[in-house]
């Protein structure tokens, strides 16, 4: 079986602040992060209370035809069923983003990446 190749740039903001990584991964292989406390910027503005914000990228050349990468976004612990997740099967340039995301209002939850081989 061929091995897939997948580069994220992945990033987590909470009101404007920013974490961000790349990471490379393979087929049937996943990427858990749990964080108990994201950097807090907060801004007023007229419609939003302060909120969180997920997001990816995945770099052109970088996602095997074949394969479907999974995301899941967990509000305080990944034995929890997910607040959002998806299946990308498109092949990059592909950019996902979502907000406002009242999922993370506490500055702490956990993100799961995977790649599957499509079977």
């Amino acid at each position: 079986m061929k091995a897939t190749s997948l580069v994220l740039a992945a990033a987590l903001a909470v009101g404007g602040g920013r974490v961000q990584a790349q990471l490379l991964l393979r087929a049937g292989e996943t990427f858990t992060y749990e964080f108990s406390t994201l950097p807090f910027q907060y801004y007023q503005t007229a419609f939003f209370p302060p909120y969180s914000s997920f997001g990816f990228n995945l770099i052109p050349g970088s996602f095997e035809p074949g394969t479907v990468l999974q995301y899941e976004m967990f509000a305080n612990s990944s034995a929890e069923p997910p607040a959002r997740s998806g299946l990308v099967t498109n092949v990059p340039p592909y950019n996902y983003g979502e907000a406002p995301l009242f999922v993370w209002d506490d500055r702490q939850g956990v993100v799961r990446l995977r790649v599957w081989p499509v079977r």
